[in-house]
């Protein structure tokens, strides 16, 4: 596929966390950008980035935002639902109005999160058997709808995204707060490793995915972790957060038992889960982190501590 300047790209999500950066990082590099937005404030945020936009929601699609879609030429899904059991919901029903003859890539995103823990290995990659925490089982049903679609002439890639790290963050910002009033942080002792990726190399790679050639993707694989160079160990990060903002992090290191009993399922879920995720299928697709690990990334954010009462 070549690298020129790409024509009726739809994003959805564009109000979230990385699918603001992806209309960012389209725009900027001068591809014609459609955002699917929900109200006209989104829609105004999508024009100061930019792009254009079209009011819909994928979870109760009319026949005018079935004929956006269908005039992609290019789509990126980066739309997280609130309630867990509408993913498939809005995965179904963007794929059932693409026209797979015309669509040129198509990119859906998910979270690394779908791979999961480790248990006992060094590495996971793309090829390590499916072991989803948090989130990650709701991408299930998509990804193998896109694996149909693919068998049926679709052109696409899956991003399974990191932890993604930048200003606006959830739990740079949870860190910001506990560091600013002193309040312990909880990890899991020995801490895990997490697959973190700074805001920008995410949204870089998520584009990457929509230009690299199609035969890359078909000699490596069309699911490809989106991480930085090295998983790095919670604790440290949070400790890369401390040094950043001049204030020395308490941790506060407990065992699995403890975390279960004192925290809901789901951040249990992601304090517990040792995820060593490997970057090698990004890097043999030819892209290149601006920012390997975190201590490099986490000097350009600016954080600063929020202001108490």
């Amino acid at each position: 596929m070549a690298h020129s300047k790409l024509e009726q790209v739809l994003v959805t999500g564009t109000t979230g966390f990385i699918g603001a950066a992806v209309v960012r990082e389209l725009a900027a590099g001068g591809h014609s950008v459609k955002a699917l937005v929900r109200t006209e404030a989104a829609a105004e945020a999508a024009r100061a980035a930019g792009a254009s936009s079209i009011l819909g929601d994928l979870l109760a699609p009319t026949p005018a935002l079935n004929e956006t879609i269908a005039e992609a030429r290019y789509v990126v899904h980066c739309a997280q639902p609130k309630a867990r059991d509408e993913r498939s919901r809005m995965d179904a029903n963007l794929l059932g109005a693409i026209d797979l003859r015309r669509v040129a890539r198509f990119v859906y995103v998910g979270g690394s999160s779908y791979i999961g823990r480790a248990e006992g290995e060094e590495w996971l990659d793309e090829n390590s058997p499916r072991r989803p925490i948090g989130i990650g089982a709701t991408f299930d049903e998509g990804i193998r709808a896109l694996r149909a679609a693919g068998e049926r002439g679709l052109d696409y890639a899956v991003a399974l995204v990191g932890g993604v790290y930048g200003n606006g963050s959830w739990f740079i910002q949870a860190y910001l707060h506990a560091l600013a009033v002193g309040e312990p942080i909880p990890v899991l002792n020995p801490a895990p490793r997490w697959p973190y990726v700074h805001i920008d190399d995410c949204a870089r790679a998520i584009v990457h995915l929509m230009t690299v050639d199609r035969s890359a993707l078909a000699a490596h694989g069309r699911e490809v972790i989106v991480a930085d160079d090295k998983p790095m160990p919670m604790d440290l990060f949070i400790e890369e957060v401390a040094g950043v903002v001049g204030k020395p992090a308490s941790l506060r290191r407990l065992d699995e038992a403890t975390l279960r009993a004192e925290f809901p399922p789901v951040r249990v879920s992601y304090l517990t889960a040792d995820m060593p995720h490997s970057n090698r299928r990004l890097r043999q697709l030819g892209f290149t982190c601006r920012y390997p690990s975190p201590r490099e990334g986490l000097a350009t954010l600016g954080l600063t501590l929020p202001r108490s009462g």
